[in-house]
């Protein structure tokens, strides 16, 4: 069974900073979420319950670099829910036909933080 986590992206004190942050474990911050965040500035992220080829958890909106064999580039794709197929992309297919090898890659960044490497 997965662990259910969530981060957050956003301001912690939206009246005093406009300075966006990761916060880990949102939840667990006591109080409500309301008292710690601006609800309309937040941005959730869960954790898919799969780690990457260093053992870091991997999160929805992570930047993940990784390649099927030594013969090809690099590729850097963001981590999302694909609602059709039901499932984490991206989805790394091999010719065997397995699936999920997350493992094989390594999260480089998150779309907020490291937007740059994206370009």
């Amino acid at each position: 069974m997965r662990k259910i986590k969530f981060r957050a992206w956003g301001s912690k004190n939206p009246e005093t900073s406009n300075k966006k942050e990761m916060i880990h474990n949102p939840f667990y911050l006591g109080g409500g979420i309301n008292d710690f965040f601006d609800e309309r500035d937040i941005i959730f992220m869960q954790y898919t319950g799969l780690k990457d080829k260093n053992g870091e958890e991997i999160y929805e909106g992570d930047i993940y670099k990784s390649r099927l064999n030594t013969r090809f580039p690099y590729t850097l794709q963001v981590i999302r829910w694909d609602t059709l197929n039901q499932c984490w992309n991206p989805k790394i297919s091999f010719p065997d036909g397995t699936m999920g090898k997350f493992h094989l890659g390594e999260v480089i960044g998150n779309i907020y933080e490291n937007s740059d490497l994206l370009k």
